[in-house]
């Protein structure tokens, strides 16, 4: 049974939170209408591993020649891999709330620690009332719910945590994370005790970073050496790409390709032999009603091109969308290869299927049961979708088919991604207005609904101070002026040179920063290199703020004002008169406090409306 490709429904749905259930003792005497249907023992086990940044290609089962996962191999080999299986995001932020919630535009359900990749354009938002997660499902439906966890964003202080019943997450002893002997010690205590819960089901979700980087492999290894590759394990933990500056590197040495890759399947084989023992653990401990689930949040590009890890850059790569989704146990047909797409939001209906669970009525799931009903082949797509959601609308979208990777991407180009044995290469098309019309239409399609969906999402008017990175600095449209050279960001510093010299005549250059609609008393970091010319920076309705110091300064923006999402800003340098040297700004993090909310702006005018549409700014 084939499903032309993921479709963005508009049912909304209100459901009764977690917060509102009542202890353990009044679910007791109010069962029937508080906490739902006592356990089901005709129900089977849920095992779910998450194999973070783990690679599809990397599997034995999946192709891999080296014998990297032999006991994930003989699991998959009971069960049905999914051949063609992608996360439709390339980070954790992402893939796991799709995972949990099976819908393209989830909400952040992660914990990210002060300092930590804050998410500052998730602060403000409103839970959506149509949001279902597949934990409260489950325990609504009897089950026990426990996360084993390394990941410190997954922790029980974070919106997915507070959703399980039990989270254990482990310290690592040394290192980054806590290894999969760690975790898998801790379930099988979970496991140990839960044999004591006659008839309840467990839902057991164990999320491992051993595959992620940075990699450790073992002194001895029959898989890899660093030592026979002549490395010593000093200079790989300086050089190994794993660290902001290393993660992309043109031209990259054969030889450091080679030992990231084997270091990779060094960790996949130790995680694997982990894997082995606790299934075995769980047949013991809960016999064999149970429903295995293998799979990944991402993978990691590994010198595609010059990339490494799962950097913005390598949205739409194969190398860190496809990933590996093992099916088995109870219920699922043996030995079975799905060769058509699939997704990440398929995971929570197809494991609703398999325990006779019902979503709510008017509940919106953007995913699928794979496995259709009983006796149907499994449900497959002939398209999959990418989103990544850069800044507060800002938001990347990508296409799969047989064929090709299409993109699209904040600023509205659209461009067209072909893989090959010398890594990706990436074709510019042009603007969307000018050049959309050669996206697929179902592409089109999906990107309409999302945006639909977003333009009705509710946001907190009283939410407090953010603190904005750098990197969510973007220019607007179309090119930037030739005397300005726009450079790329990370979270502390944007680089633009000024170029133009003694030119009086250069062009602002034009700069957009996502920002929830609102009034805001703001401030920017600057460093101005090159004493002499003056810096305009023009914003909010014809304020301007003139700075005509060198080295850092605090820029005082004043009273800012912000609608359609967007702050819009134009910068410009004045020469001082004479050949001037060249200038660099480097822009820095803003600090925006809201004071006031903005009021709406009249309607348009028919008419108007019209000439936007005929000019391919609106659909």
């Amino acid at each position: 049974m084939k499903r032309r490709g993921p479709w963005l429904p508009h049912t909304p749905f209100c459901r009764l939170g977690r917060s509102l259930r009542l202890s353990a003792f009044l679910c007791v005497v109010v069962l029937a209408t508080a906490c739902g249907p006592p356990p089901d023992p005709e129900r089977p086990h849920l095992v779910m591993l998450m194999l973070d940044a783990a690679r599809a290609d990397f599997f034995g089962s999946y192709g891999h020649p080296y014998d990297t996962t032999p006991e994930m191999d003989r699991l998959a080999a009971g069960g049905i891999r999914f051949d063609h299986h992608v996360s439709h995001g390339h980070t954790t932020r992402q893939s796991v709330p799709q995972l949990f919630t099976s819908r393209y535009d989830a909400p952040s359900l992660l914990y990210y620690p002060p300092g930590q990749d804050e998410p500052w354009w998730r602060r403000d938002e409103v839970p959506q009332d149509d949001l279902v997660l597949l934990t409260d499902l489950l325990a609504d439906a009897g089950y026990r719910t426990v996360m084993v966890t390394a990941h410190p964003w997954t922790s029980a202080d974070s919106r997915l945590g507070a959703s399980f019943q039990e989270v254990h997450f482990v310290k690592p002893k040394s290192g980054p994370y806590a290894d999969a002997q760690a975790l898998v010690a801790k379930a099988q205590e979970v496991l140990k005790e839960h044999r004591d819960r006659e008839g309840e089901p467990i839902f057991l979700y164990v999320h491992f970073l051993d595959t992620h980087t940075p990699h450790n492999p073992p002194e001895e290894d029959e898989l890899f050496s660093l030592e026979a590759l002549g490395w010593n394990r000093a200079e790989w933990a300086r050089k190994q790409p794993a660290r902001k500056d290393t993660k992309f590197i043109a031209d990259p040495d054969p030889l450091l390709v080679e030992t990231f890759k084997g270091a990779a399947r060094s960790s996949l084989r130790r995680l694997d032999t982990q894997v082995g023992a606790l299934m075995r653990s769980v047949e013991s401990r809960l016999g064999t009603k149970v429903v295995g689930v293998i799979t990944a949040d991402h993978g990691d590009a590994m010198g595609e091109g010059g990339h490494f890890e799962h950097t913005f850059p390598t949205f739409g790569m194969d190398a860190v969308h496809r990933i590996p989704l093992l099916l088995f146990g109870h219920g699922v047909p043996e030995g079975k290869v799905v060769r058509g797409f699939t997704g990440t939001v398929d995971v929570m209906p197809t494991l609703l299927g398999l325990t006779d669970i019902k979503p709510p009525e008017g509940a919106l799931l953007d995913g699928q049961n794979l496995l259709g009903g009983p006796g149907s082949e499994p449900v497959t797509r002939e398209w999959v979708a990418y989103t990544f959601r850069a800044g507060w609308r800002a938001v990347r979208f990508g296409y799969r088919d047989a064929g090709q990777t299409w993109m699209l991407n904040e600023r509205q180009e659209i461009s067209r991604l072909t893989e090959s044995d010398a890594g990706p290469v990436k074709e510019p098309l042009g603007l969307v207005r000018t050049s959309g019309a050669q996206l697929p239409r179902e592409f089109k399609r999906f990107i309409k609904t999302y945006l639909e969906r977003q333009s009705g999402r509710k946001v907190d008017g009283q939410v407090g101070a953010m603190h904005i990175p750098a990197r969510e600095i973007e220019t607007p449209l179309g090119a930037s002026p030739p005397c300005w050279d726009f450079g790329a960001g990370d979270d502390w510093q944007r680089k633009i040179r000024f170029t133009g010299e003694a030119e009086a005549s250069c062009k602002p250059l034009a700069l957009r920063i996502a920002v929830p609609d609102g009034i805001y008393q703001a401030s920017w970091r600057l460093n101005i290199h090159q004493a002499g010319p003056k810096i305009y920076i023009r914003h909010s309705r014809g304020q301007t703020v003139i700075t005509d110091v060198s080295g850092e300064t605090d820029a005082d923006l004043g009273e800012v004002e912000v609608r359609d999402g967007y702050w819009r800003v134009d910068v410009q340098v004045q020469p001082s008169g004479g050949a001037e040297p060249k200038t660099e700004v480097v822009f820095g993090a803003l600090d925006w406090q809201r004071t006031g909310q903005v009021e709406p702006e009249a309607e348009m005018d028919e008419e108007t409306l019209e000439q936007l549409k005929s000019l391919g700014y609106l659909d």
